[in-house]
């Protein structure tokens, strides 16, 4: 199994970071880490690290980002890479949590299919077949994680691609129930992908529209038919959750973070910041850390 490097690995919640890993993939129950922490998860996010919480019994508030979502048994919550993510989990909550090294998935899944996995970020009241062959992988897997046998690492992989197919199909399936996307909303998904993939190198409209296939105005249109937004503000949106993970969680200097973010000035980086924040960046990053 692909082994990370000593910089691209952070330990689990509450630990300090594993100088030499000898794992891509680690299960635990949930009650093992929510437990020892009054069932409070402060926001946090893991480099390299995609992790799947499967949630057999109760439910959590769950902050990821900017959205805050209200999780309830029997569900599946996915954290993609680098999202910031805390939890208030109701005491007694049961399930397993997954976590598993984005470069492992990306193996395992087509990145616009992983994509759409983490798009969804949550399935909830799955019906009781579906979330049965869930479960079943998830303890494959435990058995798998702790065993010796032949080519464990290689069926470890295989049964976590069943998990993100079964997945995948659960998707589908929702779907098929509501008739599908229509072809704007087909659209305004691939815009957020986008948008997620290159928001820090590209801020033009006209350059998103034109990977689509659309109009800048029509692809205005249609951010403000379904978001009730502008698409220039879906665009922006993505760069100031990026400026407040970068501020938050590297040392980098504000100017390093403009200049990552695509900014040509660091002057445009501080009105930016300051529009959409209320602080300026050295406000922002001060205020959290203390």
């Amino acid at each position: 199994m692909k082994m990370l490097g000593q910089q691209g690995y952070v330990g689990m919640y509450g630990e300090a970071e594993l100088a030499s890993p000898q794992h891509v993939f680690y299960s635990e129950a949930l009650t093992f880490r929510s437990a020892r922490h009054n069932w409070q998860i402060q926001p946090h996010r893991h480099r390299e690290i995609v992790q799947m919480f499967v949630l057999e019994s109760g439910g959590c508030e769950a902050r990821i980002d900017d959205k805050v979502l209200q999780v309830r048994a029997p569900a599946v919550l996915l954290i993609g890479q680098g999202q910031m993510h805390g939890f208030a989990w109701q005491i007694g909550s049961t399930g397993r949590v997954l976590s598993v090294a984005s470069a492992l998935l990306s193996e395992l899944t087509p990145s616009s299919l992983l994509h759409q996995l983490v798009a969804k970020q949550c399935w909830q009241q799955l019906p009781a077949s579906a979330f049965s062959e869930i479960l079943t992988v998830c303890q494959a897997l435990k058995e798998e994680e702790n065993s010796q046998a032949l080519m464990a690492d290689a069926m470890i992989g295989a049964q976590l691609q069943q998990l993100l197919i079964l997945l995948l199909r659960q998707g589908v399936e929702e779907n098929r129930s509501s008739s599908g996307l229509r072809k704007s909303r087909r659209k305004l998904e691939r815009f957020k992908q986008l948008v997620s993939e290159h928001a820090s190198q590209q801020h033009q409209v006209s350059w998103y529209a034109a990977q689509i296939g659309v109009s800048a105005s029509h692809l205005n249109q249609i951010c403000q038919a379904e978001l009730q937004v502008t698409a220039l503000k879906v665009i922006h949106q993505q760069l100031f959750t990026e400026a407040q993970r970068l501020l938050l969680f590297s040392d980098m200097p504000v100017t390093q973070v403009a200049d990552r973010l695509g900014f040509d000035e660091p002057a445009y980086f501080a009105r930016f910041f300051k529009r959409h924040s209320g602080d300026t960046a050295t406000e922002f990053r001060h205020r959290q850390h203390f």
